[in-house]
């Protein structure tokens, strides 16, 4: 094992601390000789320079309880680990000609730095995966486990990321003074109002008070912007328009079900209370509705091969929408992080990758 740092979360602005100043100084510390304060970017710099003197992967672990600044502290350390490999402290360098061009500047997703492809994800892993807990604003609800390819002589060549453990359960319950996944609510308050009543998210004037956002807190002042953020980094990636309004429709879709309520039927079954929303979502995924409540009012038993269907009772169909609701949440985590990776975003293939900095 390594250097081990400590670091407290000061629950405030710090930006001189980690400024581009900052960065700057803690460049090449090791190789240099240079003794500077315990620092983030001195373990990057660490594991960096014993990457390229040892030719051994590295491996940074990132653990603490619920607001210690995991998040921000793994996106810190990534990006010296960046600032290093595209040379301007005498790292690796880009592996592309076009090292200057920054994220979201109108460059085809293919012809930007492997660097700018890794950071540009962050927003869509943020909105999709984080959300407010009583002790952090921006709470990673998942696992990430990061692997930076680099080459030989220190390049960026790519990366792979994979996910785990996301907090299903967030999306349909949450205790108190806790919040839902960021997107949900930048979706309501971020589209254009033509989308809005499109996708029936709104009552009146303002954004429908949904049972899957009740006691929902904001993560941002201004989440319309970081909507937009959101979108502006799906189609760097590679998504076209078509393909973000079907990500719309599907988180527009999860909250409509989350509002489908039923009650005690005949014969221990339960009914519908409403239609109207089941519609909607079905029209919203593109599904039968018929067929869809039927799967949510239906049991199916099977005995020595022999099928048996029954009313399903409250509770159950209650069970079957939450969870119908949750695993769609992942699935569209899943196909978002799977997305990235087919668009090049985290994985450049190449001959020449023999070492790796894990975090």
């Amino acid at each position: 094992m390594g250097d081990v740092l400590v670091a407290i979360n000061p629950f405030k602005s710090m930006d001189e601390l980690y400024s581009a100043r900052t960065a700057a100084a803690y460049l090449n510390v090791q190789a240099e000789g240079r003794v500077l304060p315990p620092h983030i970017f001195n373990v990057s710099d660490r594991a960096y320079g014993a990457l390229l003197r040892d030719g051994h992967s590295q491996v940074c672990v990132i653990s603490g309880e619920s607001g210690a600044g995991k998040t921000e502290s793994a996106k810190l350390f990534v990006r010296q680990v960046i600032l290093l490999a595209s040379g301007v402290g005498g790292g690796g360098g880009s592996d592309t000609n076009n090292a200057s061009s920054p994220m979201g500047d109108g460059v085809e997703p293919g012809r930007r730095t492997v660097e700018a492809r890794i950071q540009m994800v962050n927003p869509i892993l943020e909105a999709f995966g984080n959300a407010s807990t009583v002790m952090n604003h921006n709470s990673s609800r998942f696992g990430k486990f990061m692997e930076l390819k680099l080459s030989a002589t220190g390049q960026v060549r790519g990366a792979t990321l994979s996910h785990y453990l996301l907090e299903k359960s967030r999306v349909v319950l949450r205790g108190y003074g806790e919040g839902n996944y960021h997107v949900f609510g930048y979706l309501c308050d971020g589209l254009p109002e033509v989308q809005l009543r499109r996708m029936q998210l709104l009552t009146g004037s303002h954004p429908s008070p949904f049972a899957y956002l009740k006691g929902h807190r904001r993560h941002q002042q201004r989440p319309g912007d970081c909507w937009k953020e959101v979108i502006e980094a799906m189609r760097n990636v590679g998504f076209s328009v078509g393909r973000c309004d079907d990500v719309q429709s599907v988180l527009a879709a999860i909250l409509h079900l989350g509002d489908v309520s039923f009650s005690e039927g005949d014969n221990d079954g339960s009914r519908l209370e409403s239609p109207d929303r089941l519609q909607t979502f079905a029209e919203l995924v593109s599904v039968d509705a018929t067929r869809l409540q039927r799967a949510l009012m239906i049991t199916t038993t099977e005995i020595m091969g022999e099928e048996f269907q029954k009313p399903a009772r409250v509770d159950m169909c209650y069970n079957s929408r939450d969870a119908t609701a949750k695993a769609m949440c992942v699935m569209c985590l899943c196909m978002l992080v799977y997305a990235c990776m087919r668009f090049g975003c985290l994985y450049l293939c190449v001959s020449r990758c023999m070492s790796r900095c894990v975090l």
